[in-house]
């Protein structure tokens, strides 16, 4: 898997803060995850100790058993990672081959979305 890593830098998405059953934070994690973009990465952060870096562009889109192994490290990391201990508690994701649309993140924010 080292041959991955985050492509610009990941944002913090606010949810509709009006939810009754949201989260404390109410937010999500955006990340672009790609193949290696070359020597010009920069660091972007810290996780346990362990310096994280990303690239500032891609070298190309990724093909369908890339995009594969990209959900299993995801999958792994998140059980790994998710504090559970609260029933309420139920992390996911979403992959995504494009960047959503303009109009989602405005309903995220402001409405129910399923």
């Amino acid at each position: 898997m080292d041959d991955y890593e985050i492509i610009g830098y990941p944002r913090l998405v606010r949810l509709n803060p009006n939810i009754p059953w949201k989260t404390r934070g109410n937010g999500a994690l955006s990340l672009c995850i790609g193949k290696k973009g070359g020597d010009a990465k920069q660091k972007i952060g810290e996780i346990n100790g362990m310096e994280v870096f990303s690239s500032p562009s891609f070298t190309r889109e990724l093909d369908e058993n890339e995009r594969r192994d990209i959900y299993h490290l995801i999958h792994e990391i998140l059980s790994q990672q998710a504090r559970t201990e609260d029933d309420n508690t139920n992390p996911g994701f979403v992959m995504m081959p494009t960047p959503p649309a303009r109009t989602l993140y405005e309903s995220a924010v402001t409405r129910i979305v399923s």
